[in-house]
């Protein structure tokens, strides 16, 4: 799009997909912590962006209930810390900011939640996210009429691809599992979830930060797919047709942490106010996720070649 694009960012330990893609240095970028209030000011008033799209959060559902301080932290006062930054730079006009779909009160009826449904989080992660939509609420009423920024907020389903590394996430795992021949264990096979691609998503991130910017407009937006949520199963069950030898057993734990038994989104704001739609149905990402890490971790496909190739065949999908 030709956009100058500069990044903030936790250190590298070197397992990341930006790592691993031999991403680092070339943009403008600071490893640093977003919870170092001095640290992101001192970035934004360096680099004076005109948007900011908000990424950084602790996002693993599991690991909050290990570290629910640092989670809060993090995802609340990392977000408010960005706010107040940008704020005080009066470069920037409009910040989207990324959460989740587990922000809405989900008594698992199967409903498909709107943008205006009931937020209520109840485990540290949504809970610190439903958070992080109260900070962006609160900074937008903050600065002079005439040096507001403008800020939106993007709601996304299960994002998936390939990549994703990330512990008890069940694409990353199964991953895990086909690279070391293991039995993979499932925890909630019927719970269902709206997987999507993630170049759905951040295809949508853009189309709301234009949006916002050009209409002068803070907004909320839901991105997830067309179709009914697919359950784990249904998901392994479509796994196993592309790799026939991926095993896996359910855990019968009964203390494992809770989690949401259904969620769905209905992402109809998107689709009329920006004409966003996913490119990919929910069983083509799964395949495509499926298909990229047979190409690096088989066919010798360097990480960034199946990056900018994923991006390629996004992008003529946009036609």
């Amino acid at each position: 799009m030709g956009v100058e694009v500069v990044g903030y960012s936790l250190p590298l330990k070197g397992d990341e997909l930006y790592a691993k893609a031999k991403l680092e240095g070339q943009i403008r970028e600071k490893f640093s912590d977003i919870r170092d209030l001095e640290s992101i000011k001192s970035f934004i008033s360096a680099t004076r962006p005109g948007a900011v799209i908000h990424l950084a959060a602790q996002p693993l559902v599991l690991d909050s209930y290990q570290d629910p301080i640092g989670t809060f932290e993090t995802n609340v006062m990392g977000s408010a810390n960005l706010l107040e930054a940008t704020r005080q730079s009066h470069q920037t006009k409009g910040v989207l900011f990324i959460t989740t779909d587990k922000v809405y009160r989900n008594s698992n009826s199967q409903v498909k939640f709107r943008e205006d449904s009931c937020l209520l989080g109840s485990d540290p992660y949504s809970a610190s996210k439903v958070g992080a939509e109260n900070v962006a609420i609160a900074w937008r009423n903050l600065g002079s009429a005439k040096q507001k920024t403008i800020i939106s907020v993007a709601r996304s389903g299960n994002v998936i691809g390939g990549g994703d590394y990330s512990k008890n996430r069940l694409l990353a795992d199964i991953v895990r599992a086909y690279q070391n021949r293991d039995i993979l264990e499932i925890r909630n096979p019927e719970s269902t979830r709206p997987w999507q691609h993630v170049l759905d998503p951040l295809h949508g991130y853009i189309l709301a930060l234009e949006n916002s910017i050009s209409r002068e407009v803070s907004e909320t937006f839901n991105f997830g797919p067309l179709e009914s949520s697919l359950s784990v199963k249904q998901v392994l069950d479509q796994t196993q047709a592309v790799w026939p030898h991926i095993k896996y057993k359910v855990l019968e734990n009964t203390e494992l942490p809770y989690e949401s038994k259904y969620l769905e989104l209905d992402s109809q704001f998107a689709r009329s106010t920006l004409g966003w739609v996913p490119r990919y149905s929910q069983e083509d990402a799964i395949t495509s996720t499926l298909n990229w890490w047979v190409e690096v971790l088989e066919n010798g496909v360097s990480y960034r070649t199946a990056i900018d190739n994923d991006v390629s065949n996004y992008i003529s999908k946009l036609g």
